[in-house]
């Protein structure tokens, strides 16, 4: 009975002031929605290579290129050859650390 009360009430009001719920109805659309692409977002990006058994030891390297100040080229590089010339363990295969992942 008093839920029944309290929604013939929203309901007078959503009548009443059909503009102002209009904007208030739109505004929570928007939100949720905005939420809703922003958490699949992230969850998609925290999922990324976690297919692989040793996910956790999966590196990017990164590489960008400057011409003076200008910043020409940004891009993650994907060949193993780069790689290789980025990793401290190629000097040093047996130090500390250094884990080659077949």
């Amino acid at each position: 009975m008093i839920i029944q009360n309290y929604w013939n009430s929203v309901w007078r009001n959503l009548m009443k002031r059909k503009g102002f719920s209009f904007i208030n109805i739109f505004g929570l659309a928007v939100g949720m929605a905005s939420a809703l692409l922003i958490f699949t977002y992230v969850a998609f990006e925290f999922s990324f290579d976690k297919m692989h058994s040793k996910s956790e030891r999966i590196y990017r390297v990164q590489s960008t290129f400057h011409e003076g100040e200008v910043l020409t080229d940004d891009w993650a590089t994907s060949s193993f050859g780069y790689l290789r010339k980025w990793l401290p363990c190629r000097r040093n295969p047996s130090s500390a650390g250094c884990h080659w992942i077949h």
